[in-house]
């Protein structure tokens, strides 16, 4: 995981921070870039060598990917891949490393790596759809990871809310009050080239996204983008 992190920092696809939080948290609300966006890799390299050793200067920082700052979906506005583990009171070691490493990569960043280094990027088993609507049996599932060298796709990822606020209309009930002002709503993604794959009709699921019916693939979708709709799960309202 070191070498990946590295590897970014030099091809300036990530960059070290230390923005104050409320700055940083406030940036981010308003979609505006973060001021140490543009940090020379050379720079962040060279702290992120220090978070290694963990000195004093380095603990203010953590690693952000360079991705976008102002994407529809906050998860991908330049999110956080490396950083010092938080304690609730005094520093303590990791239970399986003890004190060999002071800085670790976030879930989000790691596990897909590590399933990659593994040989299983992409998981794109034979696709069994289910007509009575067990969306929960599809075998096909998309890490969220490009290759190295991999230019990434874009997907508009689209999920649909009811029409009406209210379960059931009695007669005296005004309808205009009761309609839904918004029953659509979409989230910009970034997918890789396994999409190229899927056409019309596959359903498949995204890791901590939920299950998706493909609309339209790259070829179709507009501007190149693969167009999913997500099917729901019957858990809310």
């Amino acid at each position: 995981m070191v070498p990946i992190g590295a590897f970014n920092l030099c091809s300036a696809t990530a960059y070290a921070d230390d923005t104050d939080p409320e700055i940083q948290k406030k940036d981010r609300y308003k979609r505006l870039p973060n001021i140490q966006r543009d940090r020379p890799p050379a720079e962040s390299l060279a702290m992120f060598e220090e978070m290694r050793s963990g000195t004093a200067l380095s603990k203010r920082h953590c690693i952000r990917a360079r991705i976008t700052f102002d994407n529809s979906n906050g998860a991908m506005r330049d999110p956080i891949i490396y950083r010092f583990p938080t304690w609730e009171s005094e520093p303590r070691p990791h239970h399986r490393t003890g004190w060999t490493w002071n800085i670790y990569p976030t879930y989000d960043f790691a596990c897909p790596l590590v399933d990659s280094i593994k040989g299983a990027n992409f998981t794109m088993l034979q696709l069994e759809f289910y007509p009575e609507g067990n969306a929960g049996k599809t075998e096909k599932k998309i890490h969220w990871l490009a290759f190295q060298g991999e230019e990434f796709i874009g997907a508009e990822l689209w999920d649909f809310d009811y029409l009406l606020s209210k379960d059931s209309l009695a007669n005296e009930d005004d309808l205009d009050k009761y309609l839904n002002p918004v029953t659509a709503t979409m989230t910009d993604a970034w997918v890789g080239s396994a999409f190229n794959e899927l056409i019309e009709g596959d359903i498949i699921q995204l890791e901590r996204k939920g299950y998706f019916r493909v609309d339209k693939g790259i070829v179709q979708g507009p501007g190149g983008k693969a167009v999913l709709f997500k099917i729901p799960n019957g858990a809310s309202k």
